[in-house]
């Protein structure tokens, strides 16, 4: 991708740098000046410090004065100011934070430039690395100027993500000729306000105190008290101002940030004497990827309203929401099963915790807005055949079917199929409402008025907007409709004035047309697709599943039936062998019976006229 073996080289070798400067080490002192004694600081010659300073390219002594004074500009003359032990660590991690952030900028443009075509001409778009790296929505016990950036993207990005799915949901009920209508979505624009409004944000607030002279995060906290207070979104109790806090009303929940050091984040820059340090160096890298630093300029300030980490990153924010509206996005969510980082360990409330953080909930709830559930024509007719008309033979099993269909055919049995449904739908709606009625004592004082109409879509709901009709303005509404079909685009079937009032009576429901009687059911009839709202796929799958229910109990019946009889059958002919079995032992027994009676007399009677004769 365009990196030699010498600028790999070089790249490892400014990072050994970096981590050296991270083990580097100062000492407190006392210092006499003009103004009398002031707390200054040396650093400590170690074996990291040498390191750093050799790896840089520089002399030890002047990445020592680099960073324990601090160089001011004031008229043709330089003032060097001691800095103590805390501001001397600050600086040392200003020089690492710069020249690592100036590394990835150099990464990205050699990658951007090894990957572009020459051929293409510059005006036009080519390819180009965009990183996005952001975990999600955050809040912590101390939340701080990094959280409200991640943050302010995720409401961004947010907003995108569910314009977007909004927009693909709305182009497939167009695309499917279904009757919708737009609904209005919770929007957080006005979060988005909040932070990034020119002049009264937070972000142009923080850009205007990093330029007065002398402001302080105190000062910024009170600045921003008194700009933002009757802000909606924005709030900060009594025990928050005592500590320079304050809380936003995110998409995701309330989040509390604390104001510490936020003027210096923002600023994000280099001191003039470590910028000057750079330009001294022996290190071509170091030396080529000076460009992508920000340093103070004259005075010791630089240009912030322009150049400040808020303006930065909310420029970035805009080129990529720019960038993704012209793209076709795929969105994926990564969730973290345990925040133990261990195997076969699921924590329910994480997870949540996490989809709300992401924006899932959210859209989940902007999808069930309209109609979540569709089923291609073929694939709602295999598996809700059975809810269909018994006496229609047309609506059949696709399983028993051994032709196929036409394409006319097909949409007519599945226009029977859901005609069929929405007024099973609509029946046992009506039931379950007459039996709630029956039971509070109004079903009959109930009388029908046109104030007591019952509507059945809300105004959350992509559902149908059409009128109810009589059949003659039905006719006539269909004459009417099939003249603008020929220059008019479905979309502007979907606009209407009135919504569905429930009718009271299988007989006024059955005289709408098919289009009301689908909405009134909460299913529409697309071209390739049948749509289904949330309470509508719930009815469906409660009546498919009463219906398999009873089917399975009749053919229980039916094969109960059959063993029983068959049981019955094997009884009777066990309980015949046996009655035989007794019968036979039990004439057996008294033939033997018998013998020894006739015996008896018989055995006597030999003997007499034996000894007679």
């Amino acid at each position: 991708i365009g990196f030699t073996p010498e600028t790999i080289q070089s790249l490892m070798r400014l990072m050994m740098a970096i981590l050296h400067c991270g083990n580097i080490q100062f000492t407190a002192t006392h210092e006499a000046n003009a103004r009398g004694m002031s707390d200054g600081c040396r650093m400590e010659m170690t074996q990291s410090s040498v390191a750093a300073a050799r790896l840089l390219g520089v002399r030890f002594e002047d990445l020592s004065d680099a960073l324990t004074y601090r160089a001011i500009k004031a008229g043709n003359e330089v003032v060097h100011s001691p800095l103590d032990k805390v501001q001397s660590e600050k600086a040392c991690e200003a020089l690492m934070k710069a020249t690592y952030g100036a590394a990835f900028d150099f990464i990205v443009n050699k990658i951007n430039e090894s990957i572009s075509n020459e051929k293409v001409p510059h005006d036009s778009c080519g390819a180009s690395i965009g990183v996005l790296d952001i975990f999600g929505f955050e809040t912590f016990e101390t939340n701080n100027f990094e959280q409200i950036c991640i943050n302010y993207t995720n409401e961004a990005l947010q907003q995108q993500f569910n314009k977007y799915v909004f927009k693909l949901e709305q182009d497939e009920y167009e695309r499917e000729g279904i009757l919708w209508k737009f609904i209005s979505f919770p929007d957080n624009q006005d979060v988005l306000d909040l932070i990034d409004r020119k002049h009264t944000g937070i972000l142009a607030l923080l850009d205007e105190q990093c330029i007065v002279p002398r402001s302080t995060d105190e000062k910024f906290t009170r600045y921003l008290y008194a700009k933002c207070d009757k802000d909606t979104r924005f709030s900060a109790t009594s025990a928050q101002r005592v500590d320079y806090k304050f809380s936003i009303e995110h998409y995701a929940g309330p989040v509390e940030y604390s104001t510490d050091n936020w003027l210096e984040k923002n600023k994000d820059q280099l001191p003039a004497s470590s910028a000057n340090l750079l330009k001294e160096t022996e290190f071509d890298l170091v030396a080529h990827i000076r460009q992508y630093i920000r340093s103070e300029g004259k005075e010791g300030r630089g240009s912030v309203a322009t150049k400040s980490v808020g303006a930065q990153f909310s420029t970035q924010l805009t080129q990529l929401r720019s960038r993704i509206d012209f793209t076709v996005p795929h969105y994926i969510r990564c969730l973290k099963p345990n925040d133990e980082l261990i195997p076969d360990s699921f924590d329910p409330r994480r997870i949540v915790d996490q989809l709300r953080c992401g924006g899932v909930l959210e859209a989940v709830r902007v999808s069930r807005a309209g109609y979540p559930t569709r089923y291609p024509h073929e694939v709602f007719k295999a598996r809700y055949y059975i809810l269909g008309d018994p006496k229609d033979t047309s609506i059949a099993s696709p399983i028993k079917k051994w032709g196929r269909a036409s394409l006319s055919e097909e949409d007519s049995q599945v226009k029977k199929l859901v005609s069929k449904i929405a007024f099973d739908i609509w029946e046992a709606d009506h039931e379950a409402m007459l039996m709630a009625l029956e039971e509070d004592g109004e079903l009959g004082s109930r009388v029908r008025s046109p104030g007591d109409t019952k509507y059945i879509n809300g105004h959350m709901n992509l559902v149908s907007v059409s009128s109810v009709k009589t059949p003659p303005e039905q006719r006539r509404a269909k004459a009417l409709l099939k003249k603008r079909r020929e220059s008019t685009s479905t979309a502007l079937y979907a606009k209407s004035t009135s919504e569905i009032a429930r009718p009271e009576t299988a007989a006024e429901f059955l005289s709408l047309d098919f289009s009301s009687r689908c909405a009134i059911a909460g299913l529409q009839l697309g071209k390739t697709k049948v749509f289904l709202r949330r309470e509508a796929f719930d009815q469906i799958e409660h009546l498919r599943a009463q219906k398999f229910g009873k089917s399975a109990v009749e053919i229980q019946r039916v094969i109960r039936g059959v063993q029983a009889r068959r049981y019955c059958r094997l009884l009777r002919e066990q309980k015949v062998w046996a009655a035989l079995t007794i019968q036979r032992a039990y004439r057996n027994h008294l033939h033997y019976l018998h013998y020894l009676k006739v015996q008896a007399r018989l055995v006597p009677a030999a003997i007499r006229i034996q000894a007679v004769a």
